[in-house]
């Protein structure tokens, strides 16, 4: 798998976080959050680390993304379903919100689109009522643990 950028440096790279989490490779980023491959050292696996964007959490018109933030790992974390992440872990580490889901390898939504083309993916989605139904649902997975 690529990183997103391996030409620019993230802080977080090679950072332990709330003393368990070993950030390995950035993953994706989007408008709330960016996604990291982390080695969780207490239960030896990996984990997709999913951590809020800083500039968020210190801006004051930002307390809904932040609650929201919060709110999406407790509610996902009760979902089970074959085509969704587990959610492992919340919390926060000094200037990092986190959150931990369970790590699939494969292609995000967004690589499958540009492989395959944006009209090709959208008829394929309305033809099924889920990504699990139409696609493996381990890919299905992966496509929800990148931002």
């Amino acid at each position: 798998m690529s990183s997103v950028s391996s030409t620019l440096t993230d802080p977080l790279l090679g950072r332990v976080i709330d003393g368990r989490y070993e950030v390995r490779e950035r993953v994706a980023a989007g408008g709330m959050a960016t996604v990291y491959l982390a080695f969780d050292r207490r239960l030896e696996r990996d984990v997709a680390l999913k951590v809020m964007h800083p500039h968020l959490e210190i801006d004051p018109n930002s307390r809904e993304i932040v609650a929201r933030f919060r709110r999406e790992a407790k509610a996902a974390a009760r979902l089970t379903h074959p085509g969704i992440v587990r959610v492992y872990d919340q919390g926060v580490d000094a200037d990092v919100s986190y959150l931990t889901m369970e790590y699939v390898e494969g292609e995000n939504l967004r690589e499958r689109m540009t492989h395959e083309g944006h009209s090709r993916s959208a008829r394929r989605s309305r033809r099924s009522t889920t990504c699990s139904t139409r696609w493996p649902p381990r890919t299905a997975r992966a496509w929800s643990t990148r931002t």
